[in-house]
């Protein structure tokens, strides 16, 4: 049985009672990969659901964990992206804004193979702290 309900223990309980019996099975491996990416152990939670889903290619459930695990991890690396491009526009702003006179921008447009939600970031940031006052300067 796999315990999806948002209780790592109980995952880690179902796993350990599973794995008694073939501790590379499906459902154990599932129930592991549970666990861990609820501890939030989102990678090696992958590995391990990749590992279950060679042993059945067919398993909707490893399937359907392993497409949840890799939206958790691509949301994580997204909002990790935006707090960098945050903080950088916030460092610049805090670093040259004192005294005015200067322009923070992409360029003259936005380059290729730049995200354009990246770019979107960039601007909300430059709205929030490239106001004089913004950041008490």
């Amino acid at each position: 049985m796999l315990q999806r309900a948002g209780d790592p223990k109980a995952a880690l309980k179902t796993y350990e009672a599973a794995a008694k019996e073939d501790r590379q099975s499906v459902e154990a491996l599932s129930n592991l990969a549970v666990a861990l990416n609820q501890t939030g152990q989102g990678g090696r939670a992958q590995a391990v659901l990749q590992r279950a889903q060679a042993l059945d290619p067919q398993d909707p459930m490893t399937a359907a964990l392993l497409r949840q695990v890799r939206e958790n991890l691509a949301a994580e690396q997204d909002g990790a992206r935006q707090k960098y491009i945050d903080d950088t526009v916030r460092e610049y702003c805090e670093r040259l804004g004192p005294g005015g006179g200067w322009v923070l921008g992409s360029s003259t447009s936005i380059m290729e193979g730049i995200p354009p939600e990246n770019f979107v970031a960039m601007t909300r940031a430059v709205h929030k702290y490239g106001r004089y006052g913004a950041l008490g300067t």
